[in-house]
């Protein structure tokens, strides 16, 4: 099955009104649903009233950055995938990002082909994440078990 035809819902957080157009143009030949956000604030409404599966975080925001975006999404219910959206992308960054919980990292200027591959890639690892059967007790203690 194309998994680009799946309704995936993408946020993406950004002061940046020409990266924001720059995104919806390049998504908008998909049928994933792209909503935007200008703050960590207006972030934060739109995170409490709707699911998204992943989001997109500008490095810094006006009212935060993206490391207040990671805490926002780690308490859903299905944690969206986190993919910080920033100019420079220095291995100092690209290993916080992965270190704290979150996807990756987009470097701008934003190319068509590496942003749905990102948001795709981020996207299945939540997809089978969320799909993954909880550990219970009993769960935990049976491989325990059965690794001996």
């Amino acid at each position: 099955m194309d998994d680009f035809g799946v309704n995936v819902r993408i946020l993406a957080v950004s002061p940046q009104d020409n990266d924001l157009a720059v995104l919806s143009r390049i998504l908008s030949h998909s049928a994933w649903t792209y909503v935007t956000a200008s703050t960590v604030a207006e972030a934060a409404r739109h995170l409490t009233s709707s699911h998204f599966h992943v989001v997109l975080a500008e490095r810094r925001l006006g009212d935060g950055d993206w490391k207040r975006i990671l805490e926002l999404t780690s308490r859903m219910t299905e944690p969206a995938q986190l993919i910080v959206l920033s100019r420079d992308g220095d291995e100092r960054l690209w290993a916080e990002v992965l270190n704290l919980g979150a996807w990756d990292v987009l470097i701008k200027p934003f190319h068509p082909k590496e942003v749905f591959r990102t948001i795709h890639a981020a996207w299945q690892h939540g997809s089978a994440v969320s799909r993954r059967p909880a550990d219970t007790a009993g769960s935990v203690l049976a491989r325990v078990a059965g690794s001996r």
